[in-house]
């Protein structure tokens, strides 16, 4: 059995995602029971923010919220960004109709390099992964303009009632069965271990709060093991 990835090895989880990238919807439709496309749908239904003029997908792996950000607001310039150029290539395919929709590799570890100010950043399942929580929200904060919002879609912790179950299915049930499916066990046991490090709904939206983002709120789905957390950046 091959050793985890971790977070620290960019080149690692580069990796990671490129070999998965072909199964990736499979496995994370069977990880969600089925209903991947309809949180994320209800992810993007819920943001508050109108007719925004720029929005920036981080992480956009293979291209689902794009997909509805482009449907919620046709109007705007919509960016998707990925260091995975096989998972752009999968989202690619699917956004070919959508012509407000443009894709590029990019690291997010590097986004203070990005000379842009969106109205919107959304970041799927893909905070997890960064190195640092932190640094990627402040770099938000930073580059978001005036008013803007942050919205963020991860896995979460679930309440003490499902927790030893779910802990159970995320290590040992969903590893084996993507070892069926993608051949490669290392990376979902990684996600699963990945969980173990990533803030609670509760800390991250304190973790907000501490930047300085207003009007942060939590939305939790499947008992809390998806969550959603949406922010303002003020507008002053």
């Amino acid at each position: 059995m091959k050793n985890l990835y971790t977070k620290t090895d960019k080149n690692g989880i580069k990796a990671l995602f490129q070999s998965i990238a072909p199964t990736y919807d499979v496995i994370n439709n069977l990880m969600s029971l089925g209903l991947q496309s309809l949180i994320k749908k209800s992810f993007i239904k819920d943001l508050p923010i109108q007719n925004p003029q720029l929005i920036l997908d981080a992480c956009c792996g293979s291209g689902d919220l794009l997909v509805f950000l482009a449907d919620k607001y046709p109007n705007s310039n919509i960016k998707g960004l990925d260091f995975s150029t096989t998972m752009l290539k999968i989202a690619s395919k699917k956004l070919s109709s959508c012509k407000n929709v443009s894709l590029a590799q990019f690291d997010m570890t590097e986004l203070h390099k990005q000379k842009i100010a969106p109205d919107l950043i959304t970041i799927g399942f893909g905070l997890r992964n960064l190195p640092n929580v932190d640094t990627f929200l402040k770099e938000a904060y930073k580059k978001l303009a005036p008013g803007g919002t942050l919205a963020i879609l991860d896995m979460g912790q679930p309440n003490k009632i499902i927790k030893p179950f779910y802990s159970i299915y995320l290590n040992k049930i969903i590893p084996t069965i993507a070892s069926l499916i993608s051949k490669n066990e290392s990376a979902y046991r990684y996600l699963g271990e990945s969980l173990k490090l990533y803030p609670t709904q509760k800390e991250m939206i304190q973790k907000l709060k501490n930047i300085g983002f207003i009007n942060a709120k939590n939305k939790n789905y499947l008992f809390g093991t998806i969550a959603t957390q949406i922010a303002q950046k003020p507008t002053e």
